[in-house]
């Protein structure tokens, strides 16, 4: 965590955190972590913005032998409006990052989720970096995620 807050949290308690200016009303957001005596946490955002269209998680690792294909892992674009979107591209920007199964269409209903599937093939030993882009007709777009992967 950045600027001291993951030191600040490792004490049990209640946490606000405000932070933007929020939605249309133009009050902030809020989050609220509490964070228990064995140091679980758990938090809360209040506030009325909300991300149009989330592609999460934010990032996926893998790892694999060279010459071989790891097992898939998932990442989920979820369409966080009221009115349906339009997928124009799924990809990934490096070839050894291979798209396995993709279960957005065309388009994505209002509150809906699609998710893609992605698996590692590394031709080498080492670590290798991408992304999963998922370019749609929202500003903001294309939605992506971080995706590393080392050859072993």
């Amino acid at each position: 965590m950045h600027n001291g807050l993951g030191a600040a949290l490792k004490n049990p308690g209640l946490y606000e955190i405000v932070f933007g200016q929020g939605g249309s009303s133009g009050s902030p957001d809020t989050l609220y972590i509490t964070v228990g005596v064995g140091g679980g946490a758990h938090g809360l955002l209040a506030g009325l913005s909300v991300v149009p269209v989330s592609l999460l998680p934010g990032s996926l690792h893998f790892s694999r032998p060279a010459n071989t294909t790891s097992a898939s892992k998932s990442a989920t674009l979820t369409n966080n409006q009221s009115t349906s979107i339009n997928i124009t591209n799924v990809t990934t920007s490096d070839s050894h990052f291979v798209i396995t199964s993709n279960g957005c269409g065309a388009s994505l209903a209002a509150g809906a989720s699609c998710v893609t599937k992605i698996a590692f093939s590394p031709t080498a030993t080492g670590t290798l970096n991408g992304t999963l882009d998922v370019t749609d007709t929202e500003p903001g777009s294309p939605q992506y995620i971080k995706l590393s992967g080392t050859g072993t």
